[in-house]
């Protein structure tokens, strides 16, 4: 039997979220493991097939309690491109003051300066977060790397790069959180609270 794409994740999500099947996730705080393995499993296939999240919860109907399928629902983000993009975005998610939010993949001139997209960035608040994966370890692509963080610092933007390193030990965990906290700090904005 073929199955649609909403169904499919539904089938999926429901095994994870029942702890049926897990995979290895990074701790965050107040989130567990079947919470964070979902958000990246939907994470997944909304940027691998599109679907979008009012498809989910119509494949959903029975299968997954409504509160528990919207908990996910609003973790979730397509633009996600992999699961430590999405553990950042979680881990950093309460970072902002009220009333701003992070953007996934924010295009800031592709086209300039040979290409860019944050992972996650807050454009009223001019800051940017990078998930640099094994890729980013070439000479060429940190020279690359860098001018791109200098250019963005010259329209005065925050940029701010992590790694598996920076990511994958708790006690990191909370130095991520810190630094995000400090690039806010920084831009003394009113109504940045620490």
């Amino acid at each position: 039997m073929v199955v649609d794409a909403p169904t499919a994740v539904v089938q999926c999500l429901s095994s994870v979220l029942d702890g049926r099947h897990r995979w290895r996730a990074l701790g965050i705080p107040q989130m567990r493991s079947e919470l964070i393995c979902g958000v990246q499993l939907v994470d997944a296939f909304r940027h691998s097939t599109g679907v979008e999240c009012d498809a989910v919860r119509a494949a959903a109907k029975i299968r997954i309690a409504a509160a528990r399928l919207s908990t996910v629902l609003d973790l979730s983000d397509g633009g996600a491109e992999s699961p430590m993009e999405t553990v950042l975005r979680l881990l950093v998610l309460e970072c902002l003051p009220p009333g701003y939010r992070w953007v996934s993949q924010l295009d800031l001139g592709r086209g300039r300066w040979g290409g860019t997209a944050p992972d996650l960035a807050c454009p009223e608040l001019k800051i940017a977060l990078y998930y640099d994966g094994a890729s980013h370890d070439s000479p060429d692509v940190r020279a690359r790397d860098k001018a791109i963080d200098r250019q963005l610092e010259s329209e005065g933007r925050q940029v701010l790069r992590f790694n598996r390193a920076d990511i994958g030990v708790a006690s990191v965990r909370r130095a991520v959180r810190a630094a995000v906290q400090v690039a806010l700090d920084l831009l003394r904005m009113p109504g940045v609270a620490s």
